[in-house]
């Protein structure tokens, strides 16, 4: 397994990871197109965020991501 910076072209497979997990937990196909909005991983969130996936036989099996929303949020 490897990690490696998502490229922006990944978020396709990012955001069907996304919806995937929460289906994984019991939400229902209906909640997921409900919150389809937040669930999507975009291009330019990737482009902006730090992104990096884990690879593993040349797939991407998982990512992760974080950010600062602002300097003053940090404790």
């Amino acid at each position: 397994m490897t990690i490696k910076k998502a490229n922006p072209n990944d978020h396709e497979i990012l955001t069907e990871i996304t919806k995937n997990a929460k289906a994984y937990w019991g939400y229902s196909a209906e909640q997921i197109d409900i919150w389809s909005k937040f669930l999507t991983i975009t291009k330019e969130y990737i482009e902006t965020k730090s992104v990096y996936n884990l690879i593993f036989e040349d797939q991407i099996i998982a990512y992760y991501s974080f950010f600062h929303e602002s300097e003053n949020s940090i404790d």
